[in-house]
């Protein structure tokens, strides 16, 4: 398909170019249920309906707040950031589940980044999928660092993993639903 005229000079005119420009993958949590209440047999707790609604409201802060750090980063410098929650959290409006799909998705475009960045969320522990991110990321060298932020949701921290005082171990590798 060839360009109209006036597109293609325009195209031409913009000079684009991905030299000096990194892709950095952006690692946060999703559907891990960490944050969610917890079941008090005794009763008093929130109905299945109810708590399948904090769920999504949880998904739908974890989309606001992974988003807005990958605007903030790329705002920051020459780097394109890649964040799974971002892009796969609109495949899932269309029908997409979780993680049929998603860990190879996500692997290819971490394998592809120079540096993959861990947002420590509630939950970022807990994740399967994140815990698999940092694993695979860390086998083939590419450097891990680690973002934490403010009550306003602007990143106030940014460190290599080898200064995190607790470890992102987790006994969640189990939980194989979250990503």
């Amino acid at each position: 398909m060839k360009l109209p005229e006036h597109v293609q000079d325009f195209v031409d005119q913009l000079e684009l170019s991905l030299e000096g420009v990194d892709m950095w993958y952006l690692g946060s949590p999703y559907t891990t249920r960490s944050g969610m209440p917890e079941v008090n047999p005794w009763g008093n707790q929130p109905d299945q309906y109810r708590l399948d609604q904090i769920f999504e409201e949880l998904k739908r802060e974890r989309i606001r707040l992974t988003t807005s750090v990958a605007q903030q980063l790329m705002d920051e410098g020459e780097v394109v950031v890649f964040s799974p929650v971002s892009f796969l959290a609109t495949l899932e409006v269309n029908g997409w589940k979780p993680p049929k799909g998603w860990y190879i998705l996500c692997l290819y475009y971490l394998f592809l980044s120079k540096k993959m960045i861990v947002l420590r969320i509630d939950g970022w522990e807990d994740s399967f999928g994140v815990q698999l991110e940092i694993r695979e990321a860390e086998k083939r060298g590419i450097p891990v660092e680690y973002i934490d932020l403010d009550g306003d949701g602007k990143i106030v921290e940014a460190q290599p993993d080898d200064e995190i005082a607790e470890g992102g171990e987790s006994d969640a590798e189990t939980d194989s639903a979250d990503v």
